[in-house]
């Protein structure tokens, strides 16, 4: 389609037409298209996406690997400049029970890296592929399993909402000159019991008044 190619090969579309179709023998459809608008399709003969890859048999649909040990970039990134997106993941099959997203390190360093807010609408596992709880952490015996830290006030908040006031629960560390201890408590204008076997030991009113056993 062009007399003057920039490459050692050059296709160049004429009209509305694909500019390549690539058909193995035998099959009943192109391996990979270049439609007129510019989008890529391995395995889809009508890509809507600037790149959209199938496979209907085993292994992986597309594989990114970077060997050069001197090299911190990543074998596959992605970006957006707009409001979407920059990875997008989903199993359409309801009874799967595998990952959307998996990243796995087969070394000693971290298998992700979040900078910026996290936003998970189902469960999240941590250390455990099958979370039965908005958060489970499974640990190894081997240390703390979670562990909140600041130079000077670290804390952990759980909040219940109420028809009223929410009720809220702080526990929290401080570590300033003025006031090194540890602390746990109500923020909100409530009291707070403690409690073993499921049943009331200790109750703190919100007064400061304290009741012990049966009260």
């Amino acid at each position: 389609g062009t007399s003057v190619p920039a490459a050692a090969l050059a296709v160049a579309a004429q009209g509305d037409e694909d500019p390549l179709h690539v058909t193995p023998p035998g099959a009943s459809r192109p391996a990979l298209v270049l439609d007129a608008e510019g989008e890529l399709g391995i395995g889809v003969e009508t890509p809507e996406d600037k790149l959209a890859v199938l496979n209907e048999g085993p292994g992986r649909a597309g594989f990114f690997r970077t060997e050069n040990a001197g090299n911190i970039a990543a074998a596959l990134s992605a970006t957006t400049t707009g409001r979407g997106n920059a990875v997008f993941a989903n199993v359409l099959s309801r009874e799967s029970t595998s990952a959307a997203l998996r990243a796995v390190h087969s070394g000693g360093g971290r298998a992700g890296q979040f900078d910026g807010s996290v936003s998970v609408s189902g469960n999240l596992g941590i250390n455990t592929l099958n979370p039965t709880a908005k958060l489970v952490i499974e640990g190894d015996d081997d240390g703390a399993d979670v562990v909140v830290r600041d130079e000077r006030f670290a804390r952990m908040r759980m909040v219940a909402e109420a028809p009223t006031d929410d009720v809220t629960l702080s526990v929290q560390a401080r570590g300033s000159s003025n006031a090194e201890r540890a602390e746990i408590g109500t923020v909100s204008n409530h009291g707070m019991v403690l409690f073993t076997n499921g049943e009331t030991r200790i109750r703190l009113q919100r007064n400061g008044a304290v009741c012990i056993g049966n009260c």
